[in-house]
């Protein structure tokens, strides 16, 4: 073939792959638009729920009530990150702190009120409330953890019988019908053990409580047993199941904590707690122990991006 033939060729094929490059850039930039755009209209609905136990007493543990703090205003950055760039009419997420049960005090209902954040309300400045919410949160958060430590006794956090009773009431907005996109999102602040002095029950193995004082959990601290990974499962060791329809929901596990005499509790309680989720079908979760403010906020930031 002669160099004119070849150039004739070209000078025809050219334009045409032209064409073709430029349509595929366009749908790609169409589908990255896309992705962009359900991203910004895809709404949080994020609940705080905070166990306020003797895990926060400061003679226990007196740098845990200000980790809880800095790790709840890390998820308000990320909810203010994610709403910011939001216009008034796609704004309609929602940020809420919960307790289970609350602790007495006359203060506790308007410090809870305060913290609540719901963008879907109407005649409301969301302005305002945008601009407002980490200085509310700087400001209340410490009076909740100061009348919590105030109490003569800590009876414990009954997070059992909520994830049984209200978690779906209070977390979840999956209404079919419901014109908006809601990803649901489960903070749970705890160390992990499981107490409440005024339902302690088991069906077999399973159990809705869970701390070093009890065989269940002992029995699987020497590390030199291997039990955690034979007898708990074949003996079906775990959490007295509750339900099976969390499917819409992501929890994130902060602070697990364990004595340092008692490293391994770590992985006890991971095991107690992811079985739990699984037979619950928690659409995403994670277990992570307490750290560094840093850390935990990278530890935030990546799982609610992900």
């Amino acid at each position: 073939m002669n160099n004119k033939k070849i150039l004739n060729i070209l000078i025809f094929l050219i334009p045409f792959l032209l064409l073709i490059s430029c349509s595929q850039n366009k749908s790609s930039s169409k589908a990255d638009d896309g992705a962009v755009l359900n991203d910004k209209l895809t709404n949080l609905n994020i609940s705080l729920l905070l166990d306020l136990s003797d895990r926060i007493d400061p003679e226990i543990n007196p740098n845990q009530a200000k980790r809880d703090q800095e790790a709840i205003l890390s998820v308000v950055e990320y909810f203010k990150n994610h709403v910011k760039n939001k216009s008034a009419l796609t704004l309609k997420d929602k940020m809420r702190v919960i307790f289970h049960p609350p602790p007495e005090s006359d203060n506790i209902p308007e410090l809870v009120e305060s913290l609540s954040v719901n963008f879907e309300e109407e005649d409301i400045n969301k302005e305002k409330i945008f601009n407002e919410l980490t200085p509310t949160y700087k400001n209340n958060i410490p009076d909740i953890f100061e009348v919590a430590t105030s109490r003569e006794k800590y009876e414990g956090s009954d997070i059992w019988h909520f994830m049984k009773d209200d978690v779906r009431r209070r977390c979840i907005i999956s209404d079919p019908n419901h014109n908006i996109k809601y990803r649901n999102i489960l903070v749970i602040l705890t160390d992990g053990y499981m107490y409440w002095p005024y339902d302690k029950r088991n069906e077999g193995n399973r159990y809705n409580h869970i701390t070093g004082g009890y065989e269940h959990f002992n029995q699987f601290r020497n590390p030199n047993t291997n039990l955690l990974n034979t007898k708990f499962e074949e003996e079906d060791y775990g959490f007295i199941s509750v339900q099976d329809s969390l499917q819409n929901l992501e929890i994130l596990v902060l602070g697990i904590s364990t004595s340092k005499d008692h490293q391994e509790d770590l992985d006890i309680i991971k095991k107690y707690w992811s079985k739990w989720f699984d037979e619950m079908n928690v659409k995403k979760y994670e277990i992570l122990k307490t750290g560094f403010p840093s850390t935990t906020e990278d530890a935030i930031n990546n799982f609610l991006n992900n």
